[in-house]
């Protein structure tokens, strides 16, 4: 039963060689793109997960709304009082890290 039903799906395909490629084409495009999303998606979702005390990471950033022809969008380049302002305001904040966007990059610790 299952040798007739292949041989029914294979005379189809065969009479449709164009169809039968756009289709093939098609679900190899879409397989690929989900693949590339998928490892998108474990890479953003595993990041700074390989410290022991991942769920004590934060990230500070500034959301700016839109303002007439300027789109809104999210900043990440804040003050750089600010990280000692949060240690000294927040006692929940041990530690933190500067980043420099603008010139030649450089990461700056400070341990309280």
């Amino acid at each position: 039963m299952l040798q007739n039903y292949l041989t029914i799906a294979f005379r189809a395909l065969w009479k449709n060689k164009g169809i039968a490629a756009i289709n093939v084409v098609g679900l190899s495009v879409g397989l690929a793109c989900f693949a590339l999303f998928l490892l998108h998606v474990v890479d953003e979702f595993s990041f700074d997960r390989f410290h022991t005390q991942a769920d004590r990471i934060f990230r500070v950033y500034q959301d700016n709304h839109a303002i007439g022809e300027r789109p809104a969008y999210k900043d990440t380049c804040l003050p750089m009082p600010l990280g000692p302002a949060l240690q000294a305001d927040l006692p929940d904040v041990l530690r933190f890290t500067r980043y420099r966007g603008a010139g030649e990059p450089f990461v700056r610790t400070s341990r309280g």
